[in-house]
Order: C-alpha cells, then structure tokens, then sequence
C-alpha cells in the first residue's frame, strides 16, 4: 500500500512592522517553503524509496514502481523493471536447476564404478580347490578332480585323457556325473579320447536280477571284473550330461552316436542318432521302438512277463537281453543270431558337459 506523508507547509504572517522586515520575512517564508519543499522532495524520494522495497504493491506512479518485481502495471519504466526481474527471476531459477541436472550424471557415475568393482572382483576371483593349483584363468587339478576351480569329481574318463593324462588301466577311478548323489568307481581306458566302462559280463554270469537290484546298486563292485554293472540310474545321469558315442564290444565294435537312456519316467527308454554298422552285424537295438526296460518289479510294456529276463525291449517285446543268466545273443544278420561269450558298454564323450 502507499504510504501517505503529512507534509507541514507554513502560513503567511500575520505580523509585520516594516517592509524590510515583510521582505525578509517575506524571503524566510520563501526560504522556508523552499525547504519545506525540498523536504517535500526528501519525503517524496522516501516515499518512492519504501515503495521500491514492497514487493506486492500495484500502482500506477511510474517512481513507485521502479523496483517493484510483483506489481502490474501500464507504464513503460515498470514493464522494464517487471521484465528484469523477471529475467532475473529466470536466471536464478535456472541456476536453482543446475543441480539437479547434475543428479542423473552423479548416478551414472555411482552405477558406472559399481559395475567395475562388480566384474572386477567376478574376473579376478579364483580360488583353487582339493589340491589344485594356480594356472592362468584356471586351475590344474589333482587326478580325480575337474572343473575351472576344481571344485567337483571327474565326471568321466574322457575328462582325464583332455588334460593329458595317460596313467594305469589296472585301476579305478572315481567319477560323479551331473546329478549323482556321490562318487562310484569305474574303469578307465586312456585311448580313442577316453574310454569309460559301465558294463561288462561274460556268458557265464548272472543278470537275471530285480528290478531295484538293477536300478539302484547295479552288478558286482569291482568294475575291473568281467561281470559288472554300474546300474540303470547312474547310466541314465551319465549320458545325460553330454554327448557319447557308445561302443558295443561284442565281436566288433559296434558304434552308436549320442546314445542316451532316459530317465525312470520314461522306462530308461534308448535313444541315439545313428548307428555305424560294422558287417555282418546289424543294429541290435531296433526292434519296433521306443526300446524301453523292463523288470520284475518294474514290467510297465509286460514284456517282462513274455520274455521272462529283464531287459529293453520294443513296443511287441521284441529284442535281445543282457541281462540273462547264462547265454545271451545279439542279432548276427537278418534272419540269424549270435551267441555271444562277452559284452561291453564303452563310451567316450564327444562334447563338452552341457553345464560348462
């Protein structure tokens, strides 16, 4: 609001004696207006001075509205001052918003060192495990341990013969495939890329067994003997970890490539790419399939109910058993077969392990 000054302005005299003292007095009243008006002046500028410091004063004195950053108004000078403020305004509050544009940059730089420290420590970090030593990016490993930081079992003899060792053949060695709850022995061969053994019999053994027997424990405990069997579960999780090419050992060896059993859900059912057929021999393994297993205890096609002897069978149980007592046979040609004296699943790995 403006503020209204009571300004004292002098009267006329009343009395005077004689001209001189009218002229003088006369020139004091002057003077005296003068100064009252020069105070006038004086008050005036306080006036316009206060005016300049209100902030929401609207006026349309172009004097009082100088300074004044809040108020409307029509007259030039106060639409210059208006707009300066308003530029200053502008000003300050675009420097008020330079901080904050500098908020993304300062996390972009949080995230930036966070993601280095992160794969910094993740490439450097490498802890040698069950005897193993330093080597590069990896670890070397004593002979029954494998992986980066040989922190697992070997999980076959293939994995052996990649790191150059070519040790006895007259001994076992401890292997844990994916998905096997602990270590079994088996035999080794350190030739053909590796070669490990999980079954062998001869015609004088017997295989005829039950069906937990043949799942769980398997046949025999010395895998150097001739009549030995790691069992259905443990050769299920061992071709199931990478590719092999199975050798059947009969009189020929007798190839099949990414040969597989499936698990109990599916009967330990064969499968395999392709068979490489060594003459006179054909393909033992297709007869009408899918070759599933069969068992007392476990006869899910009834073939073991018509065949009397566990073993994979196809969808009209036909096929040959390896699991007889006594003789057992393998289809020779089309219309002969073959009494065999001894039998061996051998198998060598042709990939890498599906989890490395």
């Amino acid at each position: 609001m403006s503020k209204m000054i009571n300004i004292p302005v002098m009267a006329t005299l009343t009395e005077a004696t004689t001209p001189s003292e009218a002229t003088t007095t006369t020139t004091e009243a002057t003077t005296t207006t003068s100064e009252a008006t020069t105070t006038t002046t004086e008050a005036t500028t306080t006036t316009s001075e206060a005016t300049t410091t209100t902030t929401e004063a609207t006026t349309t004195t172009s004097e009082e509205t100088i300074t004044t950053t809040e108020a409307t108004t029509t007259l030039s000078e106060a639409t210059t001052t208006i707009t300066e403020a308003t530029t200053t305004t502008s000003k300050a509050t675009t420097a008020t918003s330079e901080p904050t544009t500098q908020s993304p940059k300062a996390t972009t730089t949080i995230h930036e060192a966070t993601t280095t420290t992160t794969a910094e420590a993740t490439t450097t970090e490498l802890v040698c495990q069950n005897g193993g030593t330093p080597n590069g990016d990896h670890c070397n490993c004593t002979i029954e341990y494998g992986g980066r930081s040989c922190h697992r079992r070997i999980r076959d003899c293939s994995e052996l013969y990649e790191r150059g060792f070519i040790g006895p053949e007259d001994v076992t060695y401890m292997i844990q495939p994916v998905g096997t709850p602990a270590p079994y022995p088996v035999w080794c061969q350190f030739r053909w890329g590796g070669v490990t053994y999980l079954l062998q019999r001869t015609d004088t053994s017997n295989f005829n067994k039950n069906y937990i027997t043949l799942r769980d424990q398997g046949i025999g405990t010395d895998p150097l003997s001739l009549n030995y069997f790691a069992g259905l579960e443990k050769l299920h999780q061992f071709t199931f970890q990478a590719d092999y090419q199975l050798n059947f050992n009969v009189r020929k060896s007798l190839n099949y490539w990414n040969f597989t059993i499936g698990p109990e859900a599916t009967a330990y059912v064969i499968g395999y790419d392709q068979y490489d057929p060594k003459l006179p021999y054909i393909d033992g393994l297709a007869f009408s399939p899918p070759m599933k297993f069969s068992a007392d205890g476990f006869d899910t096609n009834g073939c073991y109910t018509a065949r009397g002897v566990p073993g994979w069978y196809g969808t009209d149980c036909s096929g040959y058993s390896f699991f007889t007592d006594g003789p057992f046979y393998w289809k020779y040609n089309a219309s002969t077969t073959s009494a065999l004296t001894k039998l061996r699943m051998q198998f060598v790995r042709s990939s890498p392990f599906y989890d490395e």
